[in-house]
């Protein structure tokens, strides 16, 4: 499925505009790009995966791939979303990283697979997690009058880049999380949640009041992350549990990776 992951970094260097989000949509006949799934979590039972890239606008699409080493994460105090460089005890799966192409061209209506392999992990200790963010840069030509800029050229390239985490887990693990804060808004439950082990969870987030399901969200937790879950109730109580389930991930995950069993019960707002 494809959706957005969590909140996006909008930041403008000479021209270049990096956001996080697995889907970019500009004006008709403009780039239009959606990278399905958000997020892909492997082991070394089947140490390989693939995106799907899907152009959904009236224009070709070029697309550059990459991969860097780092992992997405939201400041605790602030809730803005940020690209971490620092991992902490997660590996750097981009030096084990092969991808596939690492360019393409993509017509209007038309999708292509990425695929990646995860290789030379046998030295590796067990037990840990690697990561890695893959990256799809897409530019977007725009017309520049040159009567306005003669010393320039009579186009600029905006670039757009959809980040997508990855996940490769070396013998078994548990993510042990925990919901640090909790707040109520118009709709929607804001849940700021933090993993204090080296396993990424990447799974569902339910909330619950009793044993009745208010809602859920998909989610991809490395150190700590912002999850926003629509609720379809005029009143969010007070008092709410939250559970985490690792439902929907490839089944050389799930008996290596169960779900956290504990429930977690937050007070919403701090009331």
């Amino acid at each position: 499925m494809t959706s957005r992951i969590s909140r996006f970094l909008l930041c403008w260097v000479a021209l270049l505009s990096v956001v996080i989000q697995t889907k970019v949509t500009a004006l008709p006949g403009q780039v239009s790009l959606q990278v399905s799934p958000p997020a892909v979590y492997v082991t070394d039972e089947q140490p390989h995966g693939h995106f799907e890239l899907s152009n959904a606008g009236r224009e070709n699409v070029e697309v550059i791939i990459g991969a860097d080493y780092g992992v997405l994460a939201n400041d605790p105090k602030t809730g803005e979303a940020f690209l971490a460089e620092d991992s902490g005890d997660f590996g750097d799966l981009t030096e084990l990283l092969t991808y596939f192409p690492p360019r393409a061209t993509i017509a209007p209506g038309r999708s292509q697979i990425v695929r990646f392999l995860v290789r030379d992990y046998d030295q590796l200790p067990a037990g840990r997690a690697y990561v890695a963010l893959m990256q799809f840069r897409i530019s977007e030509q725009t017309s520049i009058p040159q009567s306005d800029t003669p010393a320039a050229a009579a186009a600029l390239r905006v670039v757009y880049q959809i980040v997508c985490p990855v996940a490769f887990l070396l013998g078994e693990g548990v993510s042990e999380l925990e919901v640090v804060a909790a707040k109520a808004e118009p709709d929607q439950l804001r849940l700021m949640i933090a993993n204090t082990v080296p396993i990424p969870f990447i799974g569902r987030t339910d909330v619950y009041h009793g044993d009745v399901l208010l809602g859920t969200s998909n989610t991809a937790v490395f150190t700590t992350r912002e999850v926003l879950i629509s609720v379809d109730q005029p009143t969010i109580p007070d008092s709410l549990s939250v559970r985490f389930e690792s439902e929907g991930l490839p089944q050389s995950i799930i008996h290596r990776f169960p779900s956290p069993a504990s429930v977690g019960f937050v007070t919403v707002n701090g009331r």
